[in-house]
């Protein structure tokens, strides 16, 4: 076992810790993985982009919601309610979809998880940074809380080379303004989540995929049959923060000018005195009184 330093915000160091991975211990005690990986750039989903669920064989739901559109070969929706459009085998939109998925999901298969962070079989209590994160094999969590650590301007890229099982596996984004489409769960296989899973991002699986009693933000993109019950799935969208009204400044009531005092203006000929000299007085005549 060895350790290696690293400082992020509370984070103060990690640890190798046998077959489970990286691990961190924030300055709290509590056990997190944090990300030793550079900053990743998740694959173009191109014209995948408007469909919450796409299968390249058949899409099966019963009892569920899904906002937005959906794709596959055959579609069964006993019960369901789909506010978007559905295209089936030979539309040119769904075909063309497929194209961009297989694109986005061989993307993922090429990238090299030595650039990443490996870790173990489980999400229990990790709390995890942005980055690529590999499994060697299947991953298996139950009863567990997943963190993602990041604002809406980071990705985490999740690489298991085997299959995704989840139950009451719950994923919460830190940050108000992340959102799912920076989110990527990739398998070699399968993907299956059960027992009130709240699952979040983009979901490219290699086989089938199956949700059931839960609820998902993101998209649900299978190779094989994708199968749902009572889930409800839907794109992501940020709610922005209320922008607040400009504050303008009270204008001032405009001053009215103090005009000058006015000198009073000497009658014609009278003498004009020196400035500083004061004006001598003038007797008034007296007019004499008639007896």
């Amino acid at each position: 076992m060895s350790t290696l330093s690293k400082f992020r915000g509370n984070f103060i160091f990690t640890i190798l810790f046998g077959d489970f991975g990286f691990l961190g211990l924030d300055r709290f005690g509590a056990s997190l993985s944090i990300s030793l990986s550079e900053a990743v750039t998740g694959p173009a989903l191109g014209n995948a982009t408007g469909f919450v669920l796409l299968s390249g064989a058949a899409v099966k739901l019963t009892s569920c919601t899904a906002t937005g559109d959906v794709g596959g070969k055959t579609i069964v929706t006993p019960s369901s309610t789909i506010t978007g459009d559905e295209y089936r085998q030979n539309a040119p939109k769904y075909n063309e979809a497929m194209v961009s998925f297989n694109n986005a999901y061989d993307t993922i298969a090429a990238m090299d998880c030595g650039g990443g962070t490996t870790i173990g079989a489980t999400f229990v209590g990790l709390a995890l940074l942005p980055g690529l994160y590999c499994v060697a094999a299947d991953s298996t969590t139950e009863s567990a809380m997943l963190t993602l650590k990041g604002d809406a301007s980071d990705t985490w890229i999740f690489k298991i080379n085997g299959a995704l099982t989840g139950t009451s596996f719950n994923i919460q984004l830190e940050s108000a303004e992340a959102c799912s489409n920076n989110v990527f769960w990739w398998t070699k296989t399968s993907i299956t989540f059960t027992s009130s899973t709240t699952m979040f991002g983009n979901v490219l699986a290699g086989a089938s995929a199956t949700m059931t009693t839960g609820k998902f933000t993101g998209r649900a993109m299978a190779k094989n049959d994708l199968t749902l019950t009572a889930t409800n799935v839907e794109l992501c969208s940020i709610v922005p923060s209320p922008v607040p009204a400009p504050v303008t400044a009270p204008v001032p009531a405009p001053v009215s000018p103090v005009p000058a005092p006015v000198s009073p203006v000497p009658a014609p000929g009278s003498p004009v005195p020196a400035p500083g000299v004061p004006t001598p007085s003038v007797p008034t005549p007296s007019t004499p009184t008639p007896s």
